[in-house]
């Protein structure tokens, strides 16, 4: 009998556990009673958050706003990519000063950007090198695919502009370019020239502005000579011969390093293909300097930039679409050279998406 007395309570005790084991309301009221305390605690923390960011918002406001400056500064003397005359759509590597990718993302990928060099040149034998670094991930509709023939994903021009010019290189009388699609062109004419050129590739582009009323240009593709093209310098609106040319560079969705001569420490940096200097006429080059070394004083600094913030000048036109919105500011900018206005809006991005090769 006492055996039974002390077997009874254990077995109650071992079946109580097994019956609760197996009793799904009683789960889910020990789960939903586990959640609710944890959503009281959630509840005011989450209160608590959003108080401390409304208060950090009326702190902002309060606050007066601080200007970080993004511009590098220059030494005068330096050639490399200007970073006041190129595009906004631009990255300038701020280290180098010579390295530059474009924006690539979404419908950026239609969008060319371009940059001139900082400094210009009147007479005299000059060239530069570009290598094609880094093809970027652009993934745009109708490019790069069937329609690569008229409108490859991927390509960079190579040239030479006037500073009055705008900075899609090939779509101005004063703008001359070799191109990837393996065509030279100016003011948006363009025809075959030269081979094509891709990711890896070295282009170097010379000038020749010591030929009296004619400016001949050349380009090598991995140090080879593409060919010549003579422009009379009139049509170049060169006929002051004052008026300077600028290596200049457009790229779509492609990363680009230049090579002037000289990097930012002052130090000479040897091009990856020097041009020949032999008997050969057609593929001599024989005189010409890197734009880096050229002289100090055979040297035309382009449009500096504004020297104070507060000369800074900023329009923000509104109103309704075909309202002229588009036309004044295009006659603005044009009765207002030394203004040097960046256009920002639908149709100036438009007009650097179209296909003109």
């Amino acid at each position: 009998m006492d055996e039974t007395a002390e077997e009874a309570p254990k077995a109650a005790e071992e079946e109580k556990p097994a019956a609760a084991a197996g009793d799904a309301p009683a789960e889910a009221a020990a789960e939903d009673k586990k959640e609710g305390d944890e959503k009281k605690v959630a509840a005011p923390a989450a209160a608590n958050n959003q108080q401390q960011r409304r208060g950090q918002k009326r702190k902002m406001e309060d606050e007066p706003f601080v200007v970080v400056e993004d511009e590098p500064e220059v030494d005068d003397a330096l050639v490399c990519l200007d970073w006041h005359n190129s595009d906004l759509n631009l990255k300038i590597d701020k280290d180098t000063l010579c390295a530059a990718e474009p924006f690539f993302k979404d419908g950026w990928g239609h969008v060319w950007a371009g940059a001139r060099a900082t400094h210009g040149f009147t007479s005299g034998k000059v060239w530069y090198e570009v290598k094609l670094v880094e093809h970027l991930d652009a993934k745009v509709d109708g490019m790069g695919a069937a329609g690569a023939e008229k409108s490859p994903l991927h390509e960079v021009r190579v040239g030479w502009s006037t500073d009055d010019s705008p900075l899609t290189l090939g779509e101005h009388a004063g703008s001359v370019c070799y191109s990837g699609s393996a065509k030279k062109g100016r003011d948006c004419a363009f025809e075959e020239f030269g081979a094509s050129f891709a990711k890896g590739d070295v282009v170097g582009a010379f000038v020749d502005l010591d030929r009296g009323d004619e400016v001949v240009f050349a380009w090598t593709k991995n140090g080879e000579k593409q060919g010549e093209w003579s422009v009379p310098r009139a049509d170049l609106g060169m006929a002051d011969e004052s008026v300077a040319l600028f290596p200049h560079v457009s790229t779509r969705n492609v990363k680009v390093e230049v090579n002037f001569g000289r990097d930012k420490a002052g130090e000479d940096k040897e091009p990856s293909h020097a041009p020949a200097a032999g008997d050969d006429a057609e593929a001599s080059f024989v005189g010409y300097e890197l734009a880096g070394r050229f002289p100090e004083e055979g040297r035309m600094r382009g449009f500096p930039r504004v020297a104070k913030r507060e000369d800074c000048e900023m329009i923000l036109l509104v109103g309704l679409p075909a309202a002229g919105k588009t036309t004044w500011a295009a006659k603005h900018r044009e009765a207002n050279p030394d203004k040097r206005y960046y256009v920002i809006g639908t149709s100036a991005l438009i007009e650097r998406m179209k296909v003109r090769e």
